[in-house]
């Protein structure tokens, strides 16, 4: 039987991002085309230290590289040595200009979701750590908006150690997969009903990716 396949462009003007996607029907795998993928905002949230203006950033997916740009607004940290950080212990030098900041990550792989941080050092002591970032490599920004992912798929218990259960808005089957924090698949389960069993995973924190005909969630998880 010929392999269908089906060209996709969806343009998300509310995300900041847009991308084009072939969709092979009998592989259920992604290829994506040589064009830009663009995930682009500003944010004021930080895990550590405060922003006294925010951060823009840019996430660009060019083929198999992520090109991660940060442009600092604040102006009152001086001597800043900004790093990419991706846990657990990951951290890489920006190129920059002024005060712009930017790393390609090569050989990505396409529908993987990177989480990382931008970290920095600062005169006096002082240190700025932002929010977690999730991009989904070649598709865009995972949605932080998690008051409406939760609606569709409620995960429990969560923190987990060996099972979880997933409950969705109807009774059909879905597919689950399951991220490290570095965007590596580290398992993946199709026509889920009501639970999953994670007992060969590691402990530590996990992105959770469901998708159930046209709807996707993606949510954190930490196994205990």
């Amino acid at each position: 039987m010929k392999k269908i396949t089906f060209l996709l462009m969806l343009l998300t003007v509310s995300l900041g991002y847009s991308h084009i996607l072939i969709f092979n029907s009998s592989s259920n795998d992604l290829a994506h085309l040589n064009l830009p993928s663009t995930c682009s905002g500003t944010t004021t949230e930080a895990t550590d230290g405060t922003f006294s203006a925010g951060l823009d950033y840019e996430f660009v997916t060019n083929g198999a590289d992520v090109t991660i740009t940060f442009t600092l607004l604040d102006t009152d940290k001086q001597g800043l040595s900004p790093q990419l950080f991706r846990a657990p212990s990951t951290f890489t030098d920006f190129s920059f200009d002024g005060t712009s900041y930017s790393v390609t990550l090569t050989d990505q792989t396409a529908g993987a979701t990177l989480s990382f941080q931008f970290r920095g050092a600062y005169m006096d002591a002082g240190l700025i750590v932002s929010k977690v970032f999730n991009y989904k490599v070649g598709e865009g920004c995972v949605l932080s908006t998690e008051t409406l992912e939760t609606a569709l798929f409620n995960v429990y218990p969560n923190p987990a150690k060996s099972v979880i259960n997933i409950s969705s808005t109807s009774n059909e089957v879905f597919g689950v997969s399951v991220y490290d924090l570095l965007g590596k698949q580290v398992l993946r389960a199709e026509n889920v009903k009501s639970q999953l069993n994670i007992s060969s995973l590691n402990p530590g924190l996990y992105v959770l990716n469901m998708t159930q005909g046209s709807n996707s969630s993606t949510q954190k998880l930490l196994v205990k």
